[in-house]
Formats: C-alpha cells, structure tokens, sequence
C-alpha cells in the first residue's frame, strides 16, 4: 500500500474561450468516457483491488465498463498542466512576481527530469502563463526536460503578439456589472487547450495565482467543466502581501482554494516558491496522479446526446473508501 497523501484527485467538463475570433463552444470527449477515483483504508492508499471490487453507476444504475486500469498497472500517461499569473506587463504592482517566482533561475534540466520521470509512466508537461486577458502556451504536452526548463525560463517575458490567446468571459447570468479578474478566464482557456487532443491521459491542473478571483465566472462554474474533462484543479495561492499567519482565516474567502476543494484538488497558500518549494509541489501532485484507479466505457452513438452521472462505488465496505469517483459526462 502507499501512504496516503493529504491530495485527492477527481474528474472533471467543457467550455469556450477565444483565440482572436469568436468564442468556440467545447466539445466533451465522446469516444471514451474516463472515471478516476482513489481507494483509501485507514491511512494508506489500496493498490490492489479488483475489477470485481468496483461496481460502475450510470444515473444511479450499474453499467459495464471496458477499462480498469491499476495505481500499479504502469504505463500510465500523467500530465501535469501548470497554469501561472503572471501580470508584469498588463498591469501595475507588479513587483512581487521575480521573488514570489525565485525558482526561476535556479530551475534547470535536472530538476526538470526529476518531475518528468517515473519509473515506467510516462509523465509530461504543458506550462502557460497568462497577463491580464492574454494568455500563452509556453510549453504543449512535452516529455523533454529541456522544454520545461525553457517554458520556465520565459515565464517572466511579454507576451508575443503573435502567440497570444484572447481570453474572454462567458455571458453572464446577471445584469450588473462587477468586478473582472482574468483568472477564471484563463483557466477555462487552459483546460480547452491542454485537452484538444482526445487522447487517454489522466491530467492534473495546477494554478498559481495571487488569488484574486470575482463573481463571474465561480469556482462553481469553473469546477463543473473541469469535472466534465476529468480533471483535478490544485490551486497555489501566491500572495506575499498576506501575512502567513492570517492565511488561513482567510482561506474560506478566497474562489482559488474553493475550486481545488470542489474538483478533489488541493491548495497550498506560498509567500513565494523557490526551487525546492517547487519541486515538492509538483512531485506531490504527480505522486497522487499516479495513485489512481481508472475505469472507463465507450458510450454507444446517440442522435441525442444528454449528461449523465457517474459514480464509482466498492463491492464490499471492507475493501475501504472510494475518494473521487465521481463525475458528469454527455455522451
């Protein structure tokens, strides 16, 4: 068994951004429907349960399910998609981002292979940062340490004209106005992005963000189309202006931490992030990746497509208790 970490992962569902034209509506994976979900029994991680012990619920009744893969059945593909706010240019106050970032120069290859490689899974990364209603994909889905190390090197550079992603808000439910933060946005655009391709990944998201969320889009909205993707948000709240020992009465206020609690994620709350710091944040994240159990089904073709909800649950009680499992898919 693993020793079970204070992570927990759980799926996620589409939305639209706009990449200087209209907003385009995502289309949510069809072809294979995916259901991630821990196991846990008193402190530690189960690994070696059955397919037998895992009973599939579709709108409340079993289902078949063509896909079980193991923690222990390797290779696994992990993604760890890094979202990072990085207003230097767009904005004013800008001043924290070199020490909030201090692993930047310190970053290198080696550290890069740390993250990248384990064992016989495959792990991979995609980097974006994003500066006021811009965003950039530094990095797309790569397993070379050289092209992590050199998305982190230009995490503090303008953003090229060219390379840009026009972010926009989607319509909102109220007439008046309130305040805009480009946070959401982002992370709307940056789950689009990184799951263009349908390909059998598990994918964990990571934010790093000074937090400053408003009203529209919520953390709700924002959670019901990671669960529809299937995939966990972890949220790393950046702000050094906070101090530490008022961070956590603080905490129930703040969407970011919200969103990582309602997409099975975590949050951390960091002053700043050196090297080490860093390194122990993605490695936890992957870590937990890695831990999970995946079940999955291709849907039969419909002529009218409608969302369903799933939910994994364990045969007997004994086996322990299902963390995850859960989720929303159209198909």
């Amino acid at each position: 068994m693993a020793a079970l970490p204070t992570l927990t992962l759980i799926l996620a569902a589409g939305f639209a951004f706009s990449q200087e034209a209209p907003p385009a509506t995502y289309r949510t994976q069809t072809d294979l429907v995916l259901v991630q979900f821990h196991v846990g029994r008193d402190k530690y991680y189960v690994s070696d349960l059955k397919q037998s012990d895992i009973v599939l619920l579709e709108d409340g009744k079993p289902r078949a399910f063509t896909t079980f893969e193991r923690p222990a059945d390797e290779p696994r593909t992990v993604e760890l998609v890094l979202l990072f706010d990085t207003p230097k240019f767009a904005s004013r106050g800008s001043d924290w981002l070199e020490p909030t970032y201090s692993f930047i120069p310190a970053w290198d290859e080696e550290k890069s292979r740390a993250i990248l490689e384990k064992g016989k899974a495959n792990v991979r990364a995609s980097v974006y940062h994003y500066d006021g209603n811009q965003m950039q994909p530094l990095c797309r889905s790569s397993i070379e340490p050289r092209d992590l190390a050199g998305a982190f090197r230009r995490l503090l550079t303008p953003i090229p004209a060219g390379e840009a992603i026009q972010l926009t808000f989607p319509p909102r439910p109220e007439s008046p106005a309130s305040p805009m933060s480009w946070t959401f946005p982002a992370v709307i655009a940056t789950l689009q992005d990184s799951t263009a391709a349908a390909d059998h990944v598990t994918r964990a998201f990571i934010v790093f963000s000074r937090g400053q969320v408003y009203l529209h889009p919520t953390a709700a909205d924002v959670s019901t189309i990671a669960a529809n993707l299937g995939i966990s948000i972890h949220s790393v709240v950046l702000d050094p202006n906070i101090p530490v020992k008022f961070r956590q009465s603080l905490a129930a206020q703040i969407p970011l931490r919200k969103l990582a609690e309602l997409t099975g994620g975590t949050s951390f709350d960091v002053t700043s992030i050196d090297a080490a710091r860093m390194l122990g944040i993605l490695e936890s994240i992957k870590n937990d990746a890695l831990s999970q159990y995946i079940v999955g089904f291709v849907p039969p073709p419909s002529s009218q497509p409608r969302q369903h909800k799933l939910e994994v649950r364990l045969v007997s009680k004994s086996s322990g208790k299902v963390i995850g499992g859960t989720r929303s898919a159209t198909y």
